[in-house]
């Protein structure tokens, strides 16, 4: 049986998915220890993560908001297609191709030190 979550590791869990705290902030917060230094901080917090249902609570809710990310943008997408299939003007068309080109990143580009355009596979971290 899975051990549950007191309220603080659920705070600290939430805090580190929702916030985007590191894992020292959260403890911070979630446990309410402003006055830890920030290499206590991070031992705690590091540690707090580590408890295996800690753990699955961050899991839980990263998968949890990239499922509601990805229902997001897919009906998001579903409504810029109809747009293009069934405009009221021409420009709809164009902006609606236009948002959707940026939302697959398809409109990234670079130019390298020859002075050529490069389109941007996604596989490059700036």
């Amino acid at each position: 049986m899975a051990k549950s979550l007191s309220q603080a590791e659920h705070d600290f869990a939430r805090l580190i998915v929702y916030d985007g705290e590191t894992q020292g902030n959260a403890y911070r917060q979630a446990y309410d220890k402003p006055d830890y230094d920030d290499n206590t901080a991070k031992v705690c917090g590091s540690n707090a993560a580590k408890r295996p249902h800690v753990a699955a609570e961050i899991q839980r809710l990263r998968d949890e908001l990239a499922e509601s990310s990805l229902w997001s943008r897919v009906k998001s997408m579903e409504a810029l297609i109809s747009v293009i299939e069934d405009p009221d003007r021409k420009a709809d068309i164009t902006n609606s191709v236009k948002v959707l080109n940026q939302m697959l990143g398809y409109d990234k580009t670079t130019v390298d030190h020859n002075h050529r355009i490069v389109e941007d596979d996604g596989s490059h971290e700036w």
